[in-house]
């Protein structure tokens, strides 16, 4: 099985609560990316993404996330996560504490984010989303 069949099929679809804390976070994170509000959208992340920021820059252990991230992201990042934002939403797709959100941004591309549970909330899973390219089953829905 592919990676891009595996996120199609991947839990159940999202409903209700869940699936509005799901898209609430993917919002949020991009609306912070896109007026460049780092600190904010750095609360967004999973631990781990946070800390493989910070090590990916090869800084310094004490270097705050939302530094790094400045550094890190092109200037184009804002634009872009302004089009994430307003992506039409595909699948939100969850199992237990992971999510997957598949949408359709810039260009109309299909686009999927991960997400975690984390003490009770749901965190970004990657500093960006990534393209994902959609199965032939996809394609005909």
């Amino acid at each position: 099985m592919t990676a891009e069949k595996s996120i199609e099929s991947f839990g159940d679809e999202a409903l209700g609560a869940a699936r509005k804390a799901i898209l609430g976070t993917e919002h949020s994170y991009f609306e912070a990316i896109a007026s460049k509000r780092y600190p904010v959208a750095c609360s967004h992340l999973a631990s781990s993404v946070k800390r493989s920021v910070v090590e990916l820059a090869g800084a310094n252990q004490h270097a705050a996330c939302s530094e790094v991230m400045s550094a890190l992201l092109t200037p184009q990042a804002s634009s872009i996560a302004r089009q994430e934002v307003r992506g039409a939403i595909k699948r939100v797709r969850v199992e237990g504490g992971r999510a997957f959100i598949v949408f359709h941004a810039p260009g109309a591309r299909l686009y999927q984010l991960p997400l975690f549970v984390e003490r009770d909330q749901w965190k970004v899973g990657l500093l960006t989303a990534s393209v994902l390219a959609p199965s032939a089953s996809t394609l005909a829905q």
